[in-house]
């Protein structure tokens, strides 16, 4: 990777969402640039995009919405990218943790199987046992067999931390 290339460069993302009214802009002009070792803060009111933002960095926006402007990844285009590719990059590559942890964990799985589960499917890993340690359980064990919404809220947070890793 060239050390000039910037790890993530967003420049004049557009986000538009079909709506019973017709089209809404959701996203108008948004650009920033990261290099590896950044930390890059979305910071706004309720409803000014925080989430469509990280929801297209990751190609995972409602079906009705349309991205447009650049996201380059490692100098790599994003929008329009098929979906095959964004499943090869997305939980390998990058990653959205979010906000809210019971969102992003399924309360009727596992939470050692959601945190082995991007092990398995990008590093072939088939078993993901000590995954559960990853995100802080002082038991391992008892961690992973416990359903997401069964478990301390701070361990549900490091759990949806550590399965976006």
């Amino acid at each position: 990777m060239n050390a000039d290339v910037p790890l993530l460069r967003v420049r004049d993302l557009r986000v538009t969402l079909r709506t019973p009214r017709g089209l809404a802009d959701a996203l108008r002009g948004v650009s920033f640039t990261m290099r590896r070792g950044d930390t890059v803060g979305l910071i706004g009111e309720s409803g000014s995009g925080k989430s469509i933002t990280g929801l297209a960095l990751i190609g995972l926006l409602p079906e009705d919405a349309q991205a447009a402007g650049s996201m380059r990844f490692e100098g790599r285009e994003l929008v329009g990218l098929a979906e095959p590719e964004w499943c090869r990059l997305r939980g390998d590559r990058i990653a959205m943790i979010f906000q809210e942890p019971m969102t992003a964990l399924n309360p009727l799985h596992r939470v050692g199987r959601q945190i082995g589960e991007s092990l398995r499917l990008h590093r072939g890993w088939t078993r993901a046992l000590h995954a559960p340690r990853r995100c802080g359980c002082s038991s391992g064990c008892a961690c992973r067999r416990r359903r997401a919404g069964s478990t301390p809220g701070r361990i549900n947070s490091r759990a949806a931390s550590a399965s976006a890793c």
